[in-house]
């Protein structure tokens, strides 16, 4: 049978090379597909936005979240901030309709980066460049957090965008300092909590994913501070976890949020038969950076269930998310869409580009600039 091709709906979407002998590359959007794209990430970020802040309003919450991150209960119980930066990655289903992959709450790259790949291809060559402004991040930073900002980083999540962004933080008249985390100073939270204080921040940018709920004393001690803080802690441990897509599943009325389950701990049966092993996906709940990400069609049967008996016996959530879809060109190389939101408004948008279907910049991928063109260009992608 014949595949079905992605630009069913999506059919003026194409990733385009520059030259002939450019490793650049374009993901080209028409007027109708940005404002579709538009539509749903705002929509997206309402609803889990409104979800989120409903959560910690219950006095009883799901069970995955209870257990897992309980231990900072009454940090998340204080929040009303809910979501501020979100950046979505989307894929597709079958028909081309888009998918939610993740929404990445608790720690959100490519603000900068995107916008320097797109300035590097000559992206305004081929239509409009669609990246965040250079200095947007930066400058929402210093107004949420003011001017001294102490930025938390986990020594295995550095990130080489934060270089970028300090002396953007400076050249808007502001300072920023990383404080990495290392395994001796998450081991003693007083020490790095000093760090912290002597540097007399106006703010906290944490820049860690949800698995940092098991430094929860370092965690504590600093929330003792006061601090404005991006991500919020709701952020950062409830939809920072990718167990969260379960629950927005079911408020979801648009369908781009694909089915997804969390992992059950003592019943194997009930896990193996949510999804067809060829159809699903398994991911740890509280990582990120493409890290233990199985697809189940890549693995047998017998690999996929030993796979799944032993996400059931670790510390922290897992997913069966459905398989979704990435644009696929002739050259064999993947593309996805991210969609970058402050505050519910779409800021800008990117993609990412690599030979395997897990398009991570960590697991080899590469970012290449998203432009809008009024101009139809030849059809080159499927799924």
């Amino acid at each position: 049978m014949k595949k079905p091709n992605m630009l069913n709906s999506y059919n003026s979407q194409q990733i385009i090379s520059a030259t002939k002998n450019s490793r650049s590359t374009y993901f080209v959007l028409s007027l109708s597909q940005l404002d579709e794209l538009k539509q749903i990430s705002e929509r997206i970020f309402k609803l889990a936005n409104e979800t989120l802040l409903h959560i910690i309003q219950q006095k009883e919450v799901e069970p995955w979240l209870e257990s897992r991150y309980g231990v900072v209960k009454s940090l998340w119980k204080k929040g009303q901030v809910g979501i501020n930066l979100l950046r979505i990655d989307f894929a597709w289903n079958k028909a081309g309709k888009l998918q939610v992959l993740e929404l990445n709450t608790s720690s959100h790259s490519g603000w900068i980066k995107s916008g320097l790949i797109e300035q590097e291809s000559a992206a305004e060559k081929i239509g409009i460049p669609l990246a965040p402004k250079p200095m947007f991040y930066a400058k929402y930073l210093l107004e949420k957090l003011g001017p001294k900002i102490a930025i938390m980083v986990k020594g295995t999540e550095y990130s080489k965008e934060l270089d970028l962004l300090l002396p953007q933080l400076e050249s808007l008249g502001g300072k920023g300092q990383i404080i990495a985390l290392s395994e001796t100073a998450l081991s003693e939270p007083l020490s790095a909590t000093r760090a912290v204080i002597d540097f007399a921040p106006t703010g906290l940018f944490w820049r860690c994913h949800a698995a940092l709920v098991e430094h929860s004393e370092l965690v504590l001690e600093l929330a003792k501070l006061g601090l404005p803080q991006i991500s919020s802690f709701e952020a950062l441990f409830i939809s920072g976890d990718k167990s969260f897509l379960a629950i927005l599943r079911e408020r979801d009325a648009t369908g781009v949020i694909p089915k997804t389950y969390v992992l059950s701990k003592n019943n194997l049966v009930q896990n193996l038969t949510l999804l067809e092993k060829d159809k699903a996906v398994l991911k740890p709940g509280d990582l990120a950076r493409g890290e233990n990400i199985f697809l189940g069609k890549n693995l047998t049967k017998k690999a996929w269930k030993e796979k799944i008996k032993k996400a059931m016996s670790s510390d922290g959530e897992w997913i069966l998310q459905e398989l979704c879809y990435l644009l696929k060109t002739k050259d064999g190389k993947y593309h996805d869409i991210i969609v970058f939101l402050a505050d519910g408004r779409v800021r800008g948008i990117a993609s990412r580009v690599s030979v395997h279907e897990i398009v991570n910049v960590a697991k080899g991928g590469r970012g290449q600039a998203v432009v809008l063109c009024l101009d139809k260009v030849e059809s080159i992608g499927e799924i």
